[in-house]
């Protein structure tokens, strides 16, 4: 069949291309979507990655997560996020997924975070650059850079 169109998709969800109910049809194409690497694995990154909501949501789960880090220390970070924390449930419900079990959680959350989108982690392992962190790097940066064109400019006024 090739790429499927837009006008061929209305179609099959209308029932007019393959004689099937619209409730059918969606049932169809959910399973084939979210069925076929959504999550995606060490070698491919999942569907899921392609929408810009899960990312930022993704984002927001490492950002509480770092924020337990900070209160809890890294070995019980987990066991307080895994099915407690506000940002994991906003974050199943945004991506579609779920974990049966923290292991599985812990698994994918490794998973993630070697994503290309999110190669910022953090030393720890954990997380992305936090954005104080960015900003001091940034502000470094700008002191270099001055602390140099001084220098250039000193040279420049001596007579040689």
């Amino acid at each position: 069949m090739g790429k499927l169109t837009w006008q061929q998709l209305g179609r099959i969800l209308e029932g007019e291309e393959f004689n099937i109910t619209p409730e059918e049809a969606s049932k169809i194409i959910f399973d084939v979507v979210l069925s076929k690497d959504w999550k995606g694995s060490a070698n491919k990154i999942g569907k899921m990655w392609q929408d810009r909501e899960v990312v930022i949501a993704w984002t927001r789960v490492l950002h509480a997560f770092d924020e337990l880090i900070k209160k809890h220390g890294k070995s019980k970070a987990m066991k307080n996020f895994y099915k407690k924390d506000r940002e994991y449930f906003n974050w199943c419900l945004t991506s579609k997924t779920d974990y049966p079990s923290e292991k599985t959680f812990r698994n994918y959350f490794a998973l993630f975070n070697k994503l290309p989108v999110f190669n910022a982690a953090s030393a720890r392992g954990f997380g992305t650059k936090t954005l104080d962190k960015v900003r001091e790097k940034e502000v470094k940066q700008l002191f270099r850079n001055q602390k140099d064109n001084i220098t250039l400019l000193k040279n420049k006024k001596k007579p040689h």
